[in-house]
């Protein structure tokens, strides 16, 4: 408890120096997701829901300029995050049927952060984003049909908005809010389900870091997203979908 009293009640006081290069971070969580049928355009299509499981996480981000100056040139870098789900499985009401399921979030882009004071900056951040959830098709255990819930793979560009704050010593929060336009759908996407959906996404995240040794802090974050879905059917014209993915992380981070 010590080094995090610490970092809350000493004064911000804030220097290029304290701006990091590079900056690495790994680490547990959990994820869940659910996928309903707005206004259930049929019985057939049944919504499906991951309860709280397991996940990796791991985020990387590198200001070049960084290295060799502490002016605007710092100000300008790239990221890369990654967060995979861990032994997820559906088992079917009324049966012995287990299926595997697999989950994954990538995002990676350029990012720039603008000084706003001693004790703040402002990200704004561009690139391309997936998000990515399946079922086996054969059961893993037992037998039993398949369920109706199509694969996705929601994909296309996204960008956003965010500010960091430093608290005050060692303690830093981060705010952070994007959109993503869906131009990839998976196995949603195909003939057998909605060939012409459309859709787009908005995710929020939350972050608060502190350090408890030379270069190494220790972060928790959490993640919201939620993507709204035009099926364009035939059958169902204008009908709607949505999923909703929350996820969050205990990670150690390297910052340098």
């Amino acid at each position: 408890m010590r080094p995090l009293l610490f970092a809350l009640l000493v004064p911000c006081v804030a220097s290029a120096a304290d701006v990091s290069a590079f900056s690495a971070s790994a680490g547990v969580g959990f994820l869940n997701r659910s996928f309903t049928w707005v206004g259930d355009p049929s019985a057939g299509f049944i919504p499906s829901s991951q309860p709280f499981a397991g996940a990796v996480a791991v985020d990387v981000t590198w200001f070049p300029g960084a290295h060799v100056t502490q002016g605007a040139g710092s100000w300008f870098g790239v990221f890369g995050q990654g967060e995979f789900g861990l032994g997820l499985a559906a088992k079917l009401a009324n049966s012995d049927a287990v299926f595997a399921q697999s989950a994954h979030r990538l995002r990676t882009g350029a990012v720039a952060r603008f000084p706003l004071g001693e004790c703040a900056s402002l990200l704004v951040h561009a690139g391309y984003a997936r998000q990515g959830f399946g079922t086996s098709t054969a059961a893993v255990v037992g037998a039993g049909q398949r369920p109706r819930a199509p694969d996705v793979l929601f994909d296309g560009p996204r960008g956003g908005l965010g500010a960091r704050f430093r608290l005050g010593g060692t303690a830093e929060l981060d705010v952070i809010a994007g959109a993503q336009l869906v131009t990839g759908f998976g196995e949603l996407g195909t003939a057998a389900w909605f060939p012409n959906v459309s859709a787009f996404s908005t995710d929020a995240a939350l972050g608060f870091s502190f350090g408890i040794w030379e270069h190494l802090r220790v972060r928790l974050s959490g993640q919201w997203q939620r993507t709204f879905l035009t099926l364009n059917g035939s059958a169902f014209n204008q009908q709607e979908a949505a999923e909703q993915y929350l996820s969050g992380q205990l990670t150690l981070q390297w910052a340098m």
